[in-house]
């Protein structure tokens, strides 16, 4: 069949491709578009931040945006995104 996604309550957890039995959902090919976010325009005007950054206390930042590598934050296209680098664990075996 056809697959469908609602933008609108799409929140591009990508949870669709990981449980895509057949594998032919591609995370790279699903982009998180918020055509219908206006920035809460009326709200920066009065000097309040918008609402998702009110309501998802420490999850969103408003603001002037300064790559700074040295925190490993960078823009990637239209986004700002924070790396997480891991190290994996050495195993008992590989630490001898």
């Amino acid at each position: 069949g056809i697959i469908t996604r609602n933008n609108c309550l799409c929140v591009s957890c990508k949870s669709c491709a990981v449980a895509c039995p057949f594998g032919t959902i591609y995370m790279e090919i699903l982009p998180f578009l918020t055509f219908q976010c206006d920035l809460c325009k009326g709200r920066l005007k009065e000097g309040e931040e918008p609402l998702c950054v009110k309501t998802s206390k420490g999850a969103i930042k408003y603001g002037e945006f300064k790559e700074e590598r040295s925190k490993n934050i960078f823009r990637v296209g239209e986004i700002v995104v924070k790396v997480t680098p891991w190290k994996r664990e050495l195993t008992v075996e590989e630490g001898k």
